[in-house]
């Protein structure tokens, strides 16, 4: 699908940036139909065999079935509840209420979208991503990996292997921001994104660099 859509707007060169489980699609892009993409930029996100990371393995599976995740999301009509950790709790600091209740409420109310959440995790194998994490070292375009390092579902080392499994990447870490970076740290986020996408293309040479100036080589 994201490759029909970049086809259908006759994009090419694209910066591809993935979150959470959107990286994870991300990863299934570039291993698929990479001649659209220039760059790609992952955050916190699932790969290798975390497709999906404990605790949500059992939240994916219990969506295969569209009446069971209207049972579960009626009650995240609850702003505590939703922003405790059995909802979004583990995945930033802080959240808006009206913002989560977006997220939520077009799969609470409409029947279709359920449909498709349950045909996706239906979708979702572990053993698939796990394979395809055996290929990233075949992407040679720069990859930037930004990683919230107060992430307790994915962490700060998961993010470093990541970069290393590409061959032209680099690692940015931010202190204190959890799975989704673009919450935690928007401004930090949105520049990286931005000299990222505007910048020349590097050397094949991969470095994971730490947020406060070093850098090993992989």
């Amino acid at each position: 699908m994201i490759d029909r859509f970049l086809q259908e707007l006759g994009l090419e060169d694209v910066t591809l940036v993935g979150n959470d489980t959107g990286g994870a699609l991300c990863q299934f892009t570039v291993d698929a139909h990479p001649e659209r993409v220039g760059r790609l930029v992952l955050t916190n996100c699932d790969a290798f065999d975390k497709f999906p990371p404990p605790p949500f393995g059992a939240l994916v599976a219990a969506a295969r079935y569209p009446a069971v995740t209207r049972t579960l999301l009626g009650p995240m009509r609850t702003t505590r509840l939703r922003h405790s950790p059995l909802g979004f709790g583990l995945l930033a600091r802080s959240f808006d209420a009206e913002l989560t209740l977006d997220w939520l409420r077009p799969a609470i109310e409409n029947p279709a979208i359920r449909a498709d959440i349950a045909r996706f995790a239906r979708g979702v194998k572990p053993a698939d991503l796990l394979e395809i994490s055996t290929r990233l070292n075949e992407f040679k375009r720069p990859v930037k990996i930004v990683w919230g390092e107060a992430d307790r579902v994915f962490k700060p080392e998961f993010g470093r292997r990541l970069a290393q499994a590409f061959p032209n990447s680099s690692y940015l870490g931010l202190p204190g921001s959890r799975t989704f970076v673009s919450l935690d740290a928007p401004s930090e986020l949105a520049a990286e994104l931005r000299e990222f996408a505007d910048a020349g293309t590097p050397g094949l040479t991969p470095k994971v660099s730490s947020p406060h100036g070093g850098s090993v080589q992989s």
